[in-house]
């Protein structure tokens, strides 16, 4: 059993708009503490049953939407083209190759524009 102390970083300043609030909600469910670190340095013990932000919630909701789908066999898993890939890397390979004096670019630049214009190439 885990008994050391670990930290959640978000992206918002208040952690009940980002998606620390559900991790929140899950470790309290198993027992275990968690405190929340505010911005000005004070501690915030977490409440149980706090509400979820509605970008989770509509993110839920669409997952398991999705999830339904594809157990009724409404929906399949896209597949990837192998043909399109091969194809571009066939074309890739088939399109002649210009050949350039880089030195001589590079040399030849008279401005810091020209000079990056020939790193390019």
């Amino acid at each position: 059993k885990h008994g050391g102390r670990t930290a959640f970083l978000g992206l918002e300043e208040d952690w009940r708009a980002d998606g620390r609030v559900a991790l929140a909600e899950e470790l309290v469910k198993h027992e275990h503490r968690v405190h929340h670190i505010r911005g000005d340095g004070s501690i915030e013990g977490h409440q149980v049953g706090t509400a979820m932000p509605d970008f989770l919630v509509q993110e839920e909701s669409r997952l398991r939407k999705v999830h339904a789908q594809r157990q009724a066999g409404e929906l399949q898993r896209p597949e990837k083209s192998v043909d399109r890939s091969t194809e571009a890397v066939a074309r890739s390979l088939a399109t002649e190759k210009t050949q350039f004096d880089v030195s001589a670019e590079l040399r030849d630049a008279e401005n810091q524009d020209a000079l990056a214009r020939a790193q390019k190439r």
